[in-house]
């Protein structure tokens, strides 16, 4: 199993002009990561986490169609929400499905612990 983190924002991090360009990680994902001159294979399973606060301004209306296409070319795609004020909309259509077994929200930092913990269970059962 290949797993790609895909990091898009984190909790009191501020980004330069705060750009969140989340399509174009999801186009890297299958045009550039998950491909066979970089160790991709038949047979093993390609898994993507995006960890974002959902908020996406950067081509925002291509994020679900590219999380489409990734899914289409067999990425199987995690998503974890992070922040009070996450887009669970674009996060949920960011995950695959089902949404019980691939959307995670962390709200607050003390939720990371069981946030990441939930993750590792999900990413260790597949």
């Amino acid at each position: 199993m290949y797993i790609l983190f895909l990091t898009l924002c984190a909790p009191n991090l501020t980004l330069p002009e705060g750009r969140t360009n989340t399509q174009d990680a999801l186009r890297l994902s299958y045009e550039s990561v998950f491909v066979s001159n970089r160790g991709d294979r038949p047979g093993v399973r390609n898994v993507a986490v995006v960890v974002s606060d959902g908020n996406s301004n950067i081509a925002a209306d291509r994020t679900q169609a590219e999380a489409e296409t990734a899914r289409q070319r067999g990425i199987e795609l995690f998503a974890v929400a992070v922040g009070e004020q996450s887009n669970d909309v674009e996060m949920a259509g960011i995950a695959s499905d089902p949404d019980s077994e691939h959307l995670l929200s962390m709200r607050t930092d003390d939720q990371l612990n069981a946030t990441a913990n939930r993750l590792l269970q999900l990413l260790c059962n597949l």
